[in-house]
């Protein structure tokens, strides 16, 4: 049974290894709740993440790729795809790598999976689209005709 001050230097740690790219709302919330209902389980499910991704023969740019195509294909929350997508980036993968690697989600999962995955990109790397020019087709950005009637 840990004391309330491990469970909370424990945290402390945690919060400190993930500063600079904190994980999802979600993520974090899940590791508070463990490391102060069930402090074991906890690390031993940080160390078993640990283990997995470090080292081996795929550098950390691949693994990243893999993560977010990996996410895209099973329907993970955006927010969880563009953490993996700035973390893909650090790595140095590329907006348009990882945009490919998306792409293949389409072969496994098809063009829903896919479209989250974009947006997750595009929240994650700030790209924008193209606008039209043609004001008949201009749309907001909640996929509605700029100015038009509502849909019925």
């Amino acid at each position: 049974m840990s004391t309330d001050a491990e469970r909370q230097e424990y945290i402390d740690g945690f919060a400190e290894r993930i500063k600079d790219n904190p994980p999802t709302d979600r993520a974090v919330r899940i590791h508070k709740l463990l490391a102060k209902y069930d402090l074991g389980v906890e690390k031993a499910n940080s160390e078993l993440n640990r283990q997995i991704v470090a080292g081996g023969p795929l550098d950390d740019k691949t693994k990243e790729l893999l993560f977010v195509l990996g996410y895209t294909v099973r329907g993970f929350d955006q927010q969880h795809i563009a953490w993996h997508t700035r973390a893909a980036l650090r790595a140095g993968a590329s907006p348009e790598e990882i945009l490919q690697a998306l792409e293949l989600s389409i072969l496994m999962s098809g063009v829903v999976p896919f479209m989250k995955g974009v947006e997750a990109w595009a929240d994650a790397t700030g790209a924008e689209g193209i606008e039209p020019t043609v004001p008949a087709i201009a749309m907001n950005n909640d996929g509605l005709p700029k100015d038009g009637p509502a849909p019925t």
